[in-house]
């Protein structure tokens, strides 16, 4: 997981093994869920998720949002199975730097509508919340 971001925050699956930099943090699985990298992987992309990141962590001047590993301990992510097929086409929307709020119009009702069982006004309430705080964040107007 990198430790800072702009738009949003990043959980990056890591299959080579890479090392990195102190810029990102490893993240290990439980043995008993090692083979779920990608689920969590693509689960950790919604509203959800971002505005826990955006009320757990913190900012600094330029809208950088900066999450400690307590922080990240505490990030509610909702996980659920994910077919190879979903996790390609969001990996190919994030790089090609897809709009995070039309990214999440693709991953929201998969990961909070099927898998959550949330209802989509439960889940436009809180694309909201995370972009009215991901925007005083930014200082977008």
């Amino acid at each position: 997981m990198l430790k800072r971001s702009h738009k949003y925050p990043r959980l990056v699956l890591n299959e080579f093994g890479a090392y990195s930099t102190d810029t990102a943090y490893r993240i290990r699985m439980r043995p008993e869920c090692s083979t779920r990298a990608r689920d969590l992987t693509f689960s950790f992309m919604n509203s959800l998720t971002f505005l826990s990141a955006e009320l757990e962590g913190r900012h600094y001047g330029g809208g950088v949002l900066e999450m400690v590993p307590s922080e990240i301990e505490r990030l509610l992510i909702p996980w659920g199975r994910m077919d190879a097929q979903e996790l390609a086409e969001v990996d190919a929307m994030v790089r090609r730097r897809m709009d995070v709020d039309e990214l999440l119009q693709v991953t929201d009702p998969l990961i909070l509508q099927n898998g959550l069982g949330l209802s989509p006004i439960e889940t436009a309430i809180l694309q909201t919340a995370h972009r009215r705080l991901r925007d005083r964040r930014l200082r977008v107007k």
